[in-house]
């Protein structure tokens, strides 16, 4: 079972900035920032209203020491530039609940395949760790209480939003970083358990 009582070290105690990637050059450089770690957070926002299925909009990327939202609308026909990194089997790709979304999305939309996962909400059922995400980042002491309050209301206001709107307001990249940001940490502690 999880234990509150051993928190893992934040990987950085200032908020740092969202690069917000909507040009190929921009990608270009994500898919060559992704070369040299050996692990990274993703996770994706999806408009589902008024479809059949629904449009994956945004990527959500953290490695170790950055964070990046992806415009996968504008880059809708670029993206196949990250399939490298995410079929690479040395590095980690860490995500939250990505069977029944997430995976599914990178192929259909991107043809992209993902190999080396590793899903916190799988590793936190078996340790019997709250599975929604935020209450898993506080209870393994990635994120503060304080911290913990400001995203619940974050994903309460932006959770079910229109992604397909632009620009994205710094409240709603905030709120999609967020559920990247953390999720190397919470490897590292739910590994530790």
């Amino acid at each position: 079972r999880a234990s509150p009582a051993a928190p893992v070290a934040r990987r950085a105690a200032a908020p740092r900035p969202v690069n917000f990637v909507d040009s190929t050059e921009a990608l270009a450089a994500l898919a060559r920032a992704l070369e040299g770690v050996d692990v990274f957070g993703v996770d994706l926002e999806a408009h589902a209203e008024h479809s059949y299925e629904s449009v994956a909009c945004l990527v959500q990327i953290s490695p170790a020491d950055a964070d990046y939202v992806v415009d996968a609308l504008a880059l809708r026909f670029e993206l196949r530039a990250l399939a490298p990194a995410f079929a690479d089997p040395n590095i980690r790709k860490v995500f939250h609940a990505c069977q029944g979304v997430d995976i599914p999305r990178l192929q259909r939309d991107f043809g992209i395949f993902v190999v080396n996962v590793f899903d916190t909400q799988e590793a936190a059922r078996v340790l019997g760790a709250p599975l929604g995400l935020v209450a898993l980042y506080a209870s393994a002491g990635v994120i503060s209480t304080a911290r913990r309050d400001e995203l619940e209301l974050l994903k309460r206001a932006y959770q079910n939003c229109d992604w397909r709107s632009r620009p994205l307001s710094p409240a709603q990249l905030e709120y999609a970083v967020c559920d990247a940001r953390h999720l190397v940490d919470l490897e590292a502690y739910l590994n530790r358990e």
